[in-house]
């Protein structure tokens, strides 16, 4: 087999792109996470999504770094944060010291091995011409500025989140394209355009030497909101069915 990033024929492993870590987190107590694809049944995964024809060891050793600091950065309690609120309602929250590099080449692997996987979960993230960009960036451990694939970052303010994960697909930020990718209660907002961010959402995106911005979103208000209601009704559906 061909390792799709060193292009070398090795021995493949089973390579996660999100990170495990991040699929344990939404355990409802013995229950396995829930995968969640527009238009499709919700099933159960243990241990997330992998692929296990993509990368080589060495290889995913390369991410490892930039995995494990995200998953730590962004856990779910977010005990490093400061709470942007005028006492009634939370707008987001601040990370003032963090590694701008690291989260950043997160993302941009995260999106990497999105692209170049054929598993079903990922289907309809295709970075097209940005791929190679992406993978130069990587090689490099570039972060780049932060207009190229620009992030912003969100967090559903519903501490009860967490019995999915949905699949991540393109999306449009003031109609500047963008990959939305969920993580749990995260979403980031990954961009993949040659134009830069609008004035608005701008403001919010990763910036290196500056606090790192994790606005809130409200679950109840969401577009998000229907199809977990859907999922928890189909889970409790089977679990008196199967009782």
């Amino acid at each position: 087999m061909v390792c799709r990033y060193c292009e070398q024929e090795k021995k493949l492993i089973k390579a996660h792109i999100i990170p495990e870590a991040f699929f344990r987190r939404l355990r409802e107590g013995t229950e396995p996470p829930l995968l969640v694809r527009q238009n499709e049944h919700a099933r159960r995964s243990p241990i997330g999504v992998y692929d296990p024809d993509i990368l080589c060891a060495e290889c995913d050793a390369i991410f490892a770094p930039w995995d494990d600091y995200a998953q730590k950065l962004l856990s779910p309690e977010l005990v490093t944060a400061q709470i942007l609120t005028d006492c009634k309602q939370t707008f987001g929250w601040t990370i003032i010291t963090y590694r701008y590099d690291l989260l950043k080449l997160f993302f941009i692997s995260l999106l990497w091995r999105a692209s170049v996987t054929r598993q079903p979960f990922y289907r309809r993230i295709n970075l097209g011409p940005f791929e190679p960009m992406a993978k130069a960036m990587i090689a490099k451990a570039d972060p780049g500025p932060f207009e190229e694939f620009g992030v912003v970052l969100a967090r559903f303010d519903d501490e009860q989140l967490g019995l999915a994960m949905m699949d991540p697909h393109p999306t449009r930020l003031d109609e500047i394209k963008y990959c939305q990718v969920y993580l749990g209660r995260y979403i980031a907002y990954i961009k993949t355009d040659t134009r830069p961010p609008s004035d608005e959402f701008s403001v919010f995106t990763m910036k290196p030497d500056q606090p790192l911005c994790i606005l809130a979103r409200d679950l109840q208000r969401s577009k998000e909101l229907p199809i977990m209601r859907e999922v928890v009704t189909s889970s409790m559906q089977k679990k008196n069915t199967s009782a």
